[in-house]
């Protein structure tokens, strides 16, 4: 959840730091957090592999993750991240009040 802000801040951020997109660029930490995603969806899975609703709720906040990553570039807004962003846990935690049976 950390790689969009760690994007947007490659330039202003200091070297000394080593965040992820400073240390392999910002092409590979997407590539990792798509990783991370999948690893996340998986592990949830096999958590809950008794609510289907559940992981349908996890695959949704996953892509929507996935698709803010897939956007995020330092030339994006400071909103895109400081809102938009930032708006995935309430989602997350929206649809799992509505939805969840637990």
């Amino acid at each position: 959840m950390a790689l969009p802000f760690d994007i947007r801040d490659v330039n202003i951020d200091s070297t000394i730091l080593k965040t992820i997109p400073q240390t392999f660029g910002i092409p590979t930490s997407k590539a990792i957090g798509y990783v991370l995603l999948i690893v996340f969806v998986g592990l949830e899975f096999f958590k809950n592999k008794d609510s289907f609703i559940d992981i349908l709720i996890i695959i949704l906040i996953s892509i929507i993750t996935a698709l803010f990553l897939r956007f995020s570039s330092p030339k994006k807004s400071r909103y895109y991240t400081s809102f938009w962003v930032e708006l995935i846990p309430v989602m997350w935690l929206v649809l799992m009040v509505l939805f969840s049976k637990n």
